[in-house]
């Protein structure tokens, strides 16, 4: 039926009837779509990602910085601003053979290692409480220092986030006026 309306119609009705016919499959689809989450999404491995081009284009320049400066030294870390906070970013560098150092965003959800016994059914479990800055116990702590009054304590704690796959070596100061 749809065949014979086109030929009939002229080039400008053409584009409005196949218009309407995507916008009749489009509420289809919707009304035939599945509840729930998709198959696999969750369940996929953290490490192989797809690399943007930017991230692409900046993997390059660490690997000319790498292979110009391999005779005097071999780096083994990548410093990088909070830009590079991310999952992308650290398999980005893990990639090139390098640890990555840089700041996360001051609200990342952060979870202290799983401290209990198994169950005995199901995955063992890898995330325990959520680490809070301001209450991070004192034997985590490896510096402290005081200048101009402000006391400023560093901690030091292997820490998990649900979107990286294994757990972070976390640096933090804690100041207190």
């Amino acid at each position: 039926m749809h065949q014979l309306i086109k030929k009939e119609l002229t080039g400008c009705s053409k584009y409005r009837e196949i218009s309407t016919e995507k916008e009749i499959s489009k509420s289809d689809e919707k009304t035939v779509k599945k509840r729930g989450r998709p198959k696999g999404r969750k369940n996929f491995n953290r490490r192989d990602v797809e690399l943007s081009p930017y991230m692409t284009v900046l993997q390059e320049k660490i690997r000319e910085v790498k292979s110009l400066i391999s005779d005097s030294c071999v780096p083994k870390y990548f410093l990088f601003d909070g830009e590079l906070g991310n999952n992308f970013a650290l398999q980005m560098v893990r990639q090139v053979n390098l640890h990555l150092i840089c700041k996360l965003r001051y609200n990342s959800q952060l979870y202290l290692p799983w401290q209990g016994e198994y169950s005995g059914r199901g995955r063992k479990r890898i995330y325990g409480e959520r680490l809070l800055p301001q209450k991070i116990s004192n034997e985590y702590r490896v510096h402290e220092t005081c200048e101009d009054g402000v006391l400023t304590e560093y901690f030091q704690i292997e820490a998990r986030h649900k979107k990286f796959p294994d757990a972070l070596n976390v640096v933090t100061d804690i100041p207190h006026p």
